[in-house]
């Protein structure tokens, strides 16, 4: 428990982090920065607890090539906010978070529908808000299917 920044990740490399507690910090649980250059390389985040935080995970600034795998992230003002590419999301829990996830440049077609359909899933009432330029190629064929079978009964 703090008052700023739970975790800050800065140029690190090939680090493992599991079965943390981060919680009521009042600006990240996780702040990550300039993170290794290949998934050989890039940062894991395993089975950890990110709570009550204004944002419980940041990646800015080629914060890449990282996995994170079966993470809590929840009760959060922003869960996460990513603003980098290249980064693996699978199994984690993106919930009762005001926003669940906040992405900007760097991300290709599969890590948006990756991520968003973890929130998805993982949430039983959740607004979705995408904005995309008129021009831009995104394609977000796993969220469109996700989003007319889960409202298909109405």
């Amino acid at each position: 428990k703090g008052t700023k920044i739970g975790l800050k990740l800065y140029d690190v490399e090939r680090l493992n982090i599991s079965g943390v507690e981060i919680s009521n910090f009042n600006a990240y649980g996780i702040e990550a920065q300039y993170l290794g250059r290949s998934y050989e390389y890039g940062i894991k985040l395993t089975d950890n607890y990110l709570h009550d935080n204004y944002c419980g995970l940041k990646l800015s600034n080629e914060a890449e090539y990282s996995t994170f795998i079966g993470n809590s992230i929840c009760r959060n003002q922003i869960g996460v906010r990513c603003d980098s590419g290249n980064n693996a999301f699978t199994g984690n829990h993106i919930d009762k978070n005001r926003v669940a996830v906040v992405m900007s440049n760097g991300f290709n077609d599969s890590h948006v529908n990756n991520i968003i359909h973890q929130a998805l899933a993982t949430n039983s009432s959740m607004n979705v808000v995408i904005f995309k330029e008129l021009n831009d190629t995104i394609k977000l064929s796993k969220i469109e299917e996700m989003l007319l079978n889960k409202f298909s009964e109405f």
